[in-house]
């Protein structure tokens, strides 16, 4: 088989700037957090997930609305606020404040400005593949202050055919009917949805470093 050699010259070119750039992105290894609890049953506090997620982090402080605005400034960091409700005082109760983010598409190797995929892998993933990122954040209040629960999940794009692919939306497939043949050829692939991918542990555990940094800087 005789082989392309625009598409060997572009697989070198993608290969080198994963090594090249992940050498710069794949220095972070993320250490312990202060404060990170030993749950003796983690399904009392911590949302469903796989069997890896960050723990919630206890932030040891009784201002409901210093911790609500660090955990705020650190989300937006990243992502757009979609919805928000802070702590509030419920009769004699404190309620938990919740917030939720848009999704926000991966940050690929050609956006070093953007820090929302953290390390080698997550760039690489994000440049070759359709990723978004949704966030979910609870604050909830604790004798000892509040704890700061984090979860990011992670969607992949599921296309009807891939972007660039080869044989052109004129042939047909097994699976397509023969009325979309009327349908234009110069039309992008068709969005069927997001596949869950699960959670992004590594941005999740450095939104709440971000939360620790502002309360406590030192």
């Amino acid at each position: 088989m005789k082989r392309n050699p625009r598409l060997h010259s572009i697989s070198i070119l993608v290969l080198l700037l994963a090594v090249t750039i992940g050498c710069y992105y794949g220095g972070f290894a993320p250490g312990p957090l202060v404060g990170d609890p030993v749950w003796s049953d983690p399904a009392n506090l911590a949302m469903p997930g796989p069997a890896v997620v960050s723990q919630p982090i206890l932030v040891p402080i009784a201002d409901s609305k210093l911790v609500w605005e660090a955990t705020v400034d650190a989300v937006d960091d990243f992502f757009r606020i979609r919805r928000e409700q802070p702590v509030r005082q419920v009769g004699d109760a404190l309620v938990e404040g919740q917030l939720e983010t848009y999704p926000l598409t991966g940050a690929t190797f050609f956006e070093p400005q953007r820090g929302d995929s953290i390390g080698a892998h997550e760039r690489l993933e994000s440049t070759l593949q359709s990723i978004r990122r949704i966030a979910y954040v609870r604050v909830i209040p604790n004798q000892a202050g509040y704890w700061v629960d984090v979860r990011v999940e992670k969607e992949l794009e599921d296309l009807q055919r891939p972007e660039n692919a080869t044989v052109g939306p004129s042939s047909l497939s097994y699976d397509e009917s023969l009325d979309r043949q009327g349908s234009s050829l110069s039309e992008p692939p068709l969005t069927l949805g997001w596949i869950p991918k699960g959670r992004d542990v590594l941005l999740e555990q450095e939104i709440q470093r971000r939360v620790q940094r502002v309360i406590a800087p030192h």
